[in-house]
């Protein structure tokens, strides 16, 4: 894992999209790859500059896959935000603008296919509903719950009053 560290922008995509497999463990493999680095990020025991490199290093691979769609844009927006809580929870980081944590709120939100009324609607009723809006409003609160650890170091106040006010109705989501 090391290596990759010192691998250029096009070294590590050449890499990366010669090494995965194919089929249905194209995923896995991705994700195989993303939690161990995103481990090192959340390792406190490291010192900052180094969880710096790693975080830098998880958003490349990250956008990679999504770019050659083995990870959803919501996974990958997922996954920037917890890093973004990671690398702002550590003193003297290096944040790569992909995590700032309104850059990382805002590509949440962008995940979300509802606007906030039609979610309150049909949560009222989500039970009746059949399976694909129940699996839509499931959506919108998986985009919502990494939000939670991020709302209070966002600093657009347009972004925190909108992440707040998602966040406000998260429990009503199935």
């Amino acid at each position: 894992m090391d290596q990759l560290l010192e691998l250029s922008a096009n070294e590590l995509r050449a890499w990366l999209l010669a090494a995965q497999p194919g089929g249905e463990q194209r995923a896995n493999w991705w994700l195989g790859l993303v939690q161990p680095l995103e481990t090192r990020v959340n390792n406190v025991a490291l010192d900052s500059g180094v969880r710096s490199r790693w975080a830098a290093l998880s958003v490349q691979v990250l956008e990679i896959a999504r770019a050659v769609g083995a990870l959803s844009d919501q996974e990958v927006a997922n996954r920037l935000v917890y890093l973004s809580h990671a690398v702002a929870a550590a003193p003297g980081s290096t944040v790569p603008p992909a995590l700032e944590p309104d850059i990382a709120a805002r590509r949440s939100l962008a995940n979300i296919r509802l606007s906030r009324a039609e979610a309150l609607r049909m949560a009222k009723d989500w039970q009746d509903r059949p399976i694909d809006q129940i699996r839509t409003l499931r959506a919108v609160k998986n985009v919502l719950h990494p939000l939670v650890y991020l709302v209070d170091r966002i600093t657009d106040d347009d972004v925190a009053c909108e992440v707040r006010s998602w966040l406000e109705i998260k429990d009503n989501l199935p």
